[in-house]
């Protein structure tokens, strides 16, 4: 269709008075199988994350192809305890998501996909956070035990505080990107349904 009668077009329809509106039922039909994609992408994105310390966790292994110590055992079940404490936080997030009823009202169904999608995001972050903390901690421990009090222990302990710090601000831009899109979508829903219960 040539450009210019599509503009006719559309202005006509925007100098019409009653625009034609689409039923109160067919919208919400559309909110509701929207929230239900929503819901779908939260959650595999959430097991697509997961799956990205798994391999972290497998490099583990290689540790004890020299033989087994105290040392890289600690180390190895440290890394395990604290990426699988990563891995399953964000697992339960998005089991709990599933757990999301689509059956109430469609403004509960959008409210409580929201407040679940916030609650995975700071579930996430903290997750990422303490993995700093915790790997910092045991930093300063071990300079501590080996090297006592002096430069070395006041530098990593700097650096240990420097990079927590570091770990929230970068863990919630990209928790931030990570749910963005999702957020949005469960806005607009809302939006359209405040626009039709209006």
């Amino acid at each position: 269709m040539d450009l210019d009668i599509l503009k006719d077009q559309w202005q006509q329809h925007a100098q019409e008075e009653t625009p034609v509106a689409l039923e109160a039922t067919a919208i919400m039909t559309i909110i509701t199988r929207k929230a239900a994609d929503i819901r779908q992408d939260v959650r595999r994105r959430l097991r697509r994350e997961a799956t990205y310390y798994l391999p972290t966790l497998a490099v583990t292994v290689t540790l004890f192809l020299d033989g087994v110590t105290p040392v890289r055992l600690g180390f190895a079940a440290g890394m395990t305890v604290l990426l699988g404490g990563i891995a399953a936080t964000l697992w339960i997030a998005q089991r709990r998501i599933a757990q999301t009823t689509l059956d109430g009202s469609v403004r509960e169904v959008l409210t409580g996909l929201r407040s679940k999608i916030d609650a995975a995001a700071r579930a996430y972050l903290a997750a990422y956070v303490v993995t700093f903390i915790c790997s910092g901690a045991l930093l300063v421990g071990i300079v501590w035990w080996r090297q006592g009090p002096g430069f070395a222990f006041v530098g990593t302990l700097a650096c240990a505080a420097l990079a927590a710090c570091w770990s929230y601000w970068s863990g919630r831009a990209y928790v931030a990107r990570l749910f963005q899109r999702d957020r949005s979508n469960v806005a607009d829903c809302l939006r359209q349904l405040n626009a039709q219960e209006g």
